[in-house]
């Protein structure tokens, strides 16, 4: 209410009742009329309006984008000018403090959404940040005091005025989270979320939102904060100069996605004129809003993230390098088909790619290049069905068997079935056999040929090998998700989730029952080495508490578990090198599942690191299958 009046507030103080079709006019003679048309307005709704909330429309010019525009929180800092000269000066100062303000909180609160950070989060930053501020000014003051000795008042005087990061917090703006998202967005470039209110909750008769942000807009942003240069580097980042010391000496380094052959493939789709392409990458993933991590799905979302692969390939991966552009509740995820709920994203990225980017006077196509997610976001990108357990396929790009790929004694059992790929004409044919169970159910019905003799109908899926509906992102010209390198796998969620998870609590409880360790002496030194962790290593390491007949996975998420393969060798680092519990074959298995984590987690990948990481799977295989018998 404060700072709608601030902006209808005349020089006259005059007032106009800021209410739809209302044209009650207030008058003023001193400058306390600002504070009392606080009472005088509310004492006009309450009997003329009858609590109506509809306000008239701000001149949105004068709160997001002016550069006059000044938070009420540095008026009371300016004071009253003496002189002509000092007025200039003293409104030069305004738009300084104005455009460093600016500034500073666009860097913090650039972040898309951060009004879902915990409330608790957000306010320990900001504590935290006003502390370091006022003692870093008072530092400063002190320096400058001992090395200008005499001129004590002036630097005392200066800091009143000029202490601007210091006065960054002293903003009511600061101190909510409403408020706080109002601030993001005026001084930030944050742009704002196109709303989707058409989609059910699981189990609710209410709707939710699903907030959807433009992707061109995302792009000519993020081109600009970098400032790319189209002309250089065929309009991609020069790699580290790790990687191209590594190319100098004659290793053949697979360092990013610009010397791949997905990138070329995806290249040569692009008009001659428009080149370089901007290429894309799409992350999905369901997060967890709180810090809990509740497992409910109460809190969960589900988000899309883009990455552009021009001004991130050949450097460090951070999170900074992947940009919002949809998020939504999970529950309304689940209540929906995939293909509805991504309707508007795959629209947004399919125009993107028709009309491509205007940047500096040129126009640049756009691609998507490729798609990531874990296992279950990976069969929704694809159209497969997520229980693999009850599908007789498992793999999206192959067709592998489940049957196989639990019973398999050896890789070669294996690649037989996995080098049978899937293409876009079997994946045509796939879908065309989607509904054949339906189909061959009412043929039988219609012929009464439904008796115990008659052959039962194969599972849900099976003529379709797994296929559930047409990948959704198909509608984006020149991508399909089984072109080579079209959809990135996660091996972190593969290993660490699948596989490794129950491998590791079979290598446990089996030393256990051998009697080199009691399941209880194991659970102390789990305990204790968490005490020598520090910082996330700490955080991802989980206690082993599950009492022996039940324990039959890891209980952490996949970088704990990769935390657990790491260490475990170290626990018992003073045990001589012939002791008994090394030569089993259980210590076998954690050896060879620990080669593996070391080869997939390498910085840099060269064709011996691929060459060394195939014959560790096919020991680790063996390794396996010995232990089963």
């Amino acid at each position: 209410m404060n700072e709608h009046i601030r902006q209808h507030v005349e020089d006259s103080y005059k007032f106009t009742c800021p209410y739809s079709d209302c044209d009650r006019v207030f008058q003023g003679q001193s400058d306390t009329f600002k504070v009392r048309c606080v009472s005088l307005l509310t004492q006009h709704r309450r009997t003329h309006h009858h609590g109506e909330h509809q306000l008239q429309s701000v001149d949105t010019n004068a709160t997001t984008t002016s550069e006059d525009f000044s938070p009420p929180s540095f008026d009371e800092h300016l004071g009253e000018p003496e002189e002509d000269d000092y007025v200039d000066a003293q409104e030069d100062d305004g738009e300084e403090k104005n455009k460093f303000e600016k500034k500073f909180w666009a860097v913090w609160l650039e972040t898309e959404f951060c009004h879902l950070l915990p409330e608790t989060l957000v306010t320990n930053m900001i504590s935290a940040l006003s502390k370091l501020a006022t003692w870093s000014s008072s530092n400063l003051r002190r320096k400058l005091k001992n090395a200008l000795s005499g001129n004590e008042a002036i630097i005392e005087a200066a800091f009143e005025n000029e202490d601007w990061m210091t006065e960054c917090f002293l903003s009511p703006s600061l101190h909510s989270t409403y408020s706080r998202k109002s601030m993001a967005n005026r001084f930030a470039n944050v742009i704002e979320p196109q709303v989707n209110t058409t989609f059910p909750v699981l189990k609710s008769s209410i709707t939710s939102a699903i907030y959807q942000v433009s992707l061109e807009d995302t792009i000519l942003t993020l081109l600009d904060a970098n400032n790319w240069d189209p002309d250089n580097n065929e309009g991609f980042l020069p790699e580290m100069d790790y990687v191209t010391n590594l190319r100098r000496s004659g290793f053949n380094v697979h360092a990013g996605y610009k010397g791949s052959t997905r990138y070329k493939e995806v290249e040569a789709t692009v008009q001659p004129h428009e080149k370089p392409a901007i290429h894309l990458q799409l992350y999905a993933d369901e997060l967890d809003r709180d810090m809990m991590g509740s497992s409910s799905g109460r809190h969960k979302i589900h988000v899309v993230y883009v990455k552009i692969l021009n001004l991130t390939d050949g450097q460090c991966r951070t999170s900074e390098d992947y940009h919002l552009l949809q998020i939504m509740p999970n529950q309304t995820l689940k209540a929906n088909d995939y293909e509805n709920v991504m309707r508007p994203l795959v629209a947004d990225v399919s125009s993107v790619v028709e009309q491509g980017i205007e940047y500096k006077g040129r126009r640049f196509g756009v691609r998507l290049a490729t798609l990531q997610g874990d296992g279950l976001e990976r069969a929704a990108m694809f159209g497969m069905a997520s229980n693999f357990s009850t599908l007789s396929h498992c793999d999206p790009l192959s067709y592998l068997t489940t049957k196989t790929r639990l019973k398999c004694q050896s890789v070669q059992d294996i690649l037989n079935e996995a080098q049978q790929g899937r293409t876009r004409d079997t994946y045509d044919e796939d879908l065309l056999h989607l509904h054949e169970r339906e189909r061959k159910k009412r043929r039988m019905r219609a012929s009464r040929d439904m008796s115990e003799e008659t052959e039962a109908l194969k599972a849900k899926y099976e003529y379709s090998r797994g296929m559930k509906y047409e990948s959704p992102f198909h509608k984006i010209s020149h991508f399909h998700v089984t072109d080579k390198g079209a959809i990135v796998y996660c091996i972190a969620h593969d290993l660490y989730s699948g596989a490794f998870r129950s491998d590791m609590a079979r290598v446990l409880i089996s030393l256990s029952n051998a009697g080199h360790y009691t399941w209880t002496d194991i659970q102390d030194k789990f305990r204790t080495y968490r005490l020598s962790l520090r910082g996330d290593d700490r955080q991802g390491w989980y206690d082993i508490i599950c009492s022996k007949p039940t324990f039959k996975q890891l209980p952490g998420n996949h970088s704990s578990n990769h935390l657990v393969i790491r260490f475990l060798s170290s626990i018992w680092i003073n045990r001589s090198e012939g002791d008994q519990m090394f030569q089993t074959t259980a210590w076998a298995l954690y050896l060879s599942m620990k080669q593996i984590c070391e080869l997939v987690s390498s910085k840099v990948v060269t064709e011996e690191n691929r060459l060394k990481l195939k014959d560790a799977v096919q020991d680790y295989l063996e390794v396996k299958n010995f232990m089963l018998y």
